[in-house]
């Protein structure tokens, strides 16, 4: 079990995040650190409230272990890091100025005494080194069931359309309505789970075209395809 406190501040910098964990990379350059080319995915919770109870490490980690031997050729064992609610509040001041501006209403849980750390896929030694993050999404189903439908009378084509829809397709028209994104993404991950090459092919262009935080291409550790934040500022 590896362990890092406040002192360890200058060796963590900010890499990503998304909805609910921050990722930060540990830079220390020795190779015979434990940590050693490795990130840290740290949990979230409100700005203000980071005193929260910490979700579970323990059954969280479980159920990644318990997943581990029929993913073993493809997700690799995470490491427990203890860390120290010191590290989390210089962390938050830290990271703040490199987090997207439509992220900073959350902020590094400070009550989670572990965080997992996993291989730093987007950085190595080699020269070059080519990363795509892709975040499937879900592609449950959450729909209206049909006695709903007749007491409200959504029976139009498009209230059964909306019913049928996933839950990422859902969390669109909500993001769109919250000013999260510009437009509603043509991507379904429905179709990206089918068995139709035709249909996978598409869903992978429809992300390339509108990635949001769905999909990101990495070239030695720096953001080349992906948005920066939801006003669909690209890097050059």
């Amino acid at each position: 079990e590896a362990k890092l406190d406040q002192s360890h501040i200058h060796d963590l910098s900010f890499l990503n995040e998304g909805a609910d964990h921050v990722i930060v990379s540990y830079t220390d350059p020795n190779p015979h650190d434990i940590l050693y080319h490795r990130v840290l995915r740290l949990k979230k919770c409100n700005a203000g409230d980071s005193r929260c109870l910490d979700p579970g490490f323990r059954r969280l980690s479980s159920l990644y272990l318990y997943s581990h031997p029929n993913l073993s050729c493809y997700v690799p064992t995470p490491l427990e890091v203890r860390i120290s609610q010191e590290l989390c509040d210089a962390l938050n001041e830290k990271i703040l100025p490199d987090r997207p501006h439509f992220r900073i209403n959350k902020e590094i849980n400070t009550s989670q005494e572990f965080c997992f750390a996993i291989p730093n896929y987007v950085q190595a030694d080699s020269e070059q080194v080519l990363t795509i993050e892709l975040k499937p999404k879900s592609c449950l189903l959450t729909g209206i069931n049909e006695k709903v439908l007749r007491k409200h009378n959504l029976t139009s084509p498009l209230a059964r359309e909306i019913s049928q829809a996933s839950r990422y397709q859902k969390m669109q028209v909500y993001k769109l309505a919250k000013n999260q994104i510009v437009q509603i993404s043509k991507y379904n991950p429905i179709e990206l789970f089918s068995d139709n090459p035709q249909s996978i092919a598409q869903q992978l262009a429809n992300l390339f075209e509108d990635p949001q935080n769905n999909l990101k291409v990495f070239l030695n550790g720096q953001l080349c395809h992906g948005y920066i934040d939801f006003q669909n500022r690209r890097p050059d």
